[in-house]
């Protein structure tokens, strides 16, 4: 649901002056009220989407500021824009910036923080549109309206000065000008409806670069250049930040420790300078005729040929005093020739390339990790300090793989949670977790408060579930209500982007024929046989279990056809049944005794495929 269709009858801001009377498909009646004066205002959705954007981006707009952005650039009547500073209300009403939602009967469950699990079919998409929901908090539906208003604080890539509207106009214009498409199209081979589609800010910086170095065209080749310089830059702020998505994915083998947190031991390391390890080689406050002494019993060793060198042993060792005492004396009090002087002469340089070097030592201590649970829930503690604290995900992959009952533990009662998104009923934290939280979001503070933990309402809990799973460990009727179900469906008409290639013969010829295959009516052939065999809509495969985009033209071959959806059928969907094979194989399958996947893979005929899914 978009921003401008969020607000409700008998919506109103904390201070009265904007009320929701009436709504329909197009548009908002609206009370003003200010300072006495009262009046009924018709207001567009369409409009108010567009204040909607832009706020989103520049929160502290004002309604004439707002107005000069937006005024001209679509086909709403530019006498709309009259209202603007109401508009700047309405908007952030929607929004939340200044007044929460407070609708009447609305009946569509906490406006703040959700649990939701996505589940469906083995490749329905599950994944994608998790990331849909989670990037959908900070990614706007116009992203032409917030470029407009980031172009209009930006400044010049060549002056220091803000840019002129007229400069941001021919800029808006280059993003749509044929021209500047057929130049990316040319130069750079990448072929787009439009600039503002693409979003990878590296694919960006080589169009910029390679359209810069262009002979031809050199004024659109120039505008083109200084759209891009801007857009990069303003996608970097644009891109939802990640930093705020916390994923993990349950197996038979996760528990509370791997979800939520626990000791363990870990390496803890200290940079010190190499320096205080070599002057602690030697004891200090030794007197010259000590350190001679020192120089002597090994000068003693060498000439025994005890051991190899040891006055370089002694000269790091003792290097620390070479300053402090004349290395002649030492070795004259030594008994020691002119050429050592020479070798205590060269530890000495040594050791004073050495003192400067860090040097890193580590060991072993015991210290709470926290895992995904435990990041999510301080992070959104964190954020948690405003009236409009940003969002916070915690996405959990294949949540039926796990125990949940396990994995969750006293957690499990967090899950109820009040309209605003917070927990009904908060837990106390085990004294690990507790003092860890008390160490990284302060004694006392709102996230465990008495001890206490509670879901803050910007925690956003989205599970993915994949139907054809048998799970060992089912979950029960009470943790599953705690979560909003939304089932994700096949879409057969994204599928239908690819085709399915296939080489068949007819007739009993050798020579085979190339057929394409519309690989969403494959889908529902199949999907239709496995319906039908198992009783169960729950095998059935989705849209994207190929991920056909990877494919030239989206063109699925075989190979990966049999690898992926054929091996799927044999060892999963019909693993104990022969029924499959025998209908797969038809009449092959009982000349020499029964015929398995296997069998696909040593004899390349794909005719089976085809009578599979009844290509004609």
């Amino acid at each position: 649901m978009k921003e401008c269709e969020i607000l409700q009858i008998g919506d109103k801001s904390s201070d009265g002056r904007v009320e929701i009377v009436d709504k329909d498909r197009l548009c908002y009646l609206i009370k003003s009220s200010n300072k006495g004066a009262v009046g009924i205002r018709t207001i567009s959705k369409k409009l108010l989407q567009e204040y909607i954007d832009l706020i989103k981006i520049h929160p502290d707009v004002s309604g004439n500021q707002a107005r000069d952005l937006l005024c001209g650039q679509s086909d709403v009547d530019k006498f709309q824009y009259g209202y603007s500073s109401f508009l700047i209300d309405v908007a952030r009403l929607a929004l939340g910036y200044k007044d929460r939602i407070k609708a009447a009967n609305s009946g569509n469950g906490a406006a703040g923080g959700c649990n939701e699990i996505y589940y469906g079919a083995p490749g329905a998409g599950k994944s994608h549109k998790v990331n849909e929901a989670v990037n959908s908090s900070t990614t706007s539906s116009n992203i032409e309206a917030d470029f407009k208003a980031y172009l209009a604080q930006q400044q010049s890539p060549k002056q220091d000065r803000t840019l002129e509207d007229s400069t941001i106009k021919v800029y808006l214009g280059a993003l749509k000008s044929t021209e500047v498409l057929r130049i990316a199209s040319e130069h750079v081979g990448f072929n787009v409806a439009s600039l503002l589609e693409v979003r990878d800010v590296n694919k960006l910086v080589d169009i910029k670069a390679e359209v810069s170095q262009t002979e031809a065209n050199k004024t659109s080749n120039n505008r083109l250049t200084a759209v891009i310089y801007h857009y990069i830059n303003f996608l970097k702020q644009y891109i939802p930040d990640n930093s705020n998505v916390f994923r993990t994915t349950f197996h038979p083998d996760s528990d509370y420790a791997s979800f939520v947190g626990a000791y363990k031991p870990t390496m803890k390391y200290q940079t010190t300078p190499l320096a205080d390890a070599l002057n602690a080689l030697a004891p200090d406050g030794l007197s010259i005729q000590e350190v001679a002494d020192e120089l002597k019993k090994a000068l003693k060793r060498n000439a025994e040929g005890l051991e190899a060198r040891p006055y370089h042993t002694f000269g790091i060792k003792y290097a620390k005093y070479f300053d402090e005492y004349s290395t002649k004396e030492i070795i004259e009090r030594a008994g020691g020739g002119e050429s050592f002087r020479t070798e205590l002469d060269k530890c000495k340089a040594i050791y004073k390339e050495l003192v400067g070097v860090p040097m890193k030592t580590g060991h072993i201590t015991y210290s709470f990790v926290p895992q995904a649970f435990t990041n999510a829930y301080v992070k959104a503690w964190q954020l948690n300090n405003n009236e409009k604290p940003a969002p916070v995900y915690l996405v959990i992959e294949e949540i039926n793989r796990g125990n949940c009952a396990q994995i969750f533990g006293d957690i499990f009662q967090l899950l109820d949670r009040d309209n605003a998104g917070v927990s009904k009923y908060p837990i106390k934290a085990d004294n690990d977790l507790r003092q860890y939280l008390e160490s990284v979001l302060g004694k006392g503070a709102a996230g465990i408060k008495n001890g206490e933990l509670l879901l803050p309402s910007n925690l956003h809990i989205i599970a993915t579930m994949n139907t054809s799973d048998q799970s060992l460990f089912p979950m029960d009727s009470a943790f599953k209500r705690r979560w909003e179900q939304k089932y994700i469906p096949i879409d057969y008409e994204d599928a239908s982007k690819a085709k399915l290639v296939l080489e068949i013969s007819k007739d009993g010829s050798e020579n085979k024929e190339v057929v394409e295959v519309d690989w969403g009516e494959a889908l529902k052939t199949l999907n239709s046989y496995i319906k039908k065999e198992t009783g169960s809509p729950n095998k059935m495969i989705g849209n994207r279990f190929i991920d056909f985009d990877k494919f030239p033209d989206r063109k699925i071959s075989y190979s990966t056809f049999r690898d992926k959806v054929l091996f799927y059928l044999f060892s999963d969907v019909f693993k104990d049944n022969d029924s499959f094979a025998q209908d797969f194989f038809g009449e092959d399958f009982g000349e020499e005794g029964k015929m398995f996947f296997e069998d696909l893979c040593e004899d390349d005929n794909q005719n089976y495929t085809a009578k599979l899914l009844k290509v004609q």
